[in-house]
């Protein structure tokens, strides 16, 4: 009992350990087209405590300081002055929008865009249709001109954008 061949005297290490109890994790890391960096690698303990902790899921804090202490790219354009941060960002809410574990969708987001955006956007509300000219928004794809965190631009827009999509000038390549 107080011998190892692995640290802290665990039986086995990473996702092994771990699956001893979440049987379901080694078989959706194998059929997923798309998992967590320290999933894959077997590093649960990346986000998670093995004994306790005061968040849900045993979480080693709350889910967006998480999140931004590997996504430390994204952390520091959402600390920059004047930044336009997507409510769901502000509010920590990184787990309305992504999978924590493996997902079907590239950056494990939990459904195609727009669906995603629909949960919190109602993309016929007038106001909404009204800032993107009229046209029909109900299909788009809203990170084509959206950037889904932070922007320096109002509305989140993209950082570099077509001319006339700048000037409103819809109809320069579109028909009404």
């Amino acid at each position: 009992p107080h011998a190892s061949e692995n640290q802290n005297l665990v039986k086995e290490t990473g996702i092994g350990l771990c699956s001893s109890c979440h049987s379901e994790i080694p078989k959706q890391v194998a059929e997923g087209p798309v998992v967590h960096q320290p999933l894959k690698k077997g590093n649960c303990a990346a986000c998670h405590n093995p004994h306790f902790s005061d968040e849900k899921a045993l979480l080693l804090k709350k889910a967006n300081p998480l999140c931004l202490s590997c996504h430390t790219k994204l952390e520091g354009s959402i600390a920059k002055p004047n930044a336009v941060v997507h409510a769901a960002v502000k509010e920590g809410s990184c787990l309305d929008c992504h999978q924590p574990h493996v997902g079907r969708f590239p950056r494990l987001v939990s459904k195609k865009v727009p669906q995603l955006c629909t949960d919190c956007h109602d993309l016929t509300q007038a106001g909404l249709v009204r800032s993107h000219g009229g046209f029909p928004i109900q299909q788009a794809q809203c990170i084509a001109c959206h950037e889904p965190h932070v922007s320096s631009k109002k509305g989140l827009l993209n950082e570099v954008a077509h001319s006339p999509f700048l000037k409103g000038d819809c109809v320069a390549c579109h028909e009404k």
